[in-house]
């Protein structure tokens, strides 16, 4: 999603747990073709609790949407177009 989006979106990944080497050996494991950060603090400045969470962030920086829990391809791609 990230590759079909990647002219109208920006995609990356958060993590507060994982070591940074962790992270590359995810990124290379899996082919995650957008950039993943080590950041607990991102976690702190949307207040989210839970994870994993998706969350939208419209080209105003303000939330679209924040999805709690797994999401589906689809579910994504619905609030993504919503968002632009």
């Amino acid at each position: 999603m990230a590759e079909e989006y990647e002219d109208r979106a920006t995609f990356f990944g958060v993590s507060n747990q994982d070591t940074v080497a962790d992270g590359i050996r995810y990124q290379q494991d899996f082919e995650v073709p957008y950039a993943l950060g080590l950041a607990p603090e991102v976690w702190a400045l949307y207040n989210d609790p839970v994870r994993p969470t998706t969350i939208v962030i419209d080209s105003d920086g303000a939330i679209s949407t924040e999805i709690i829990g797994p999401v589906t391809y689809d579910g994504l791609k619905k609030e993504i177009e919503a968002a632009l």
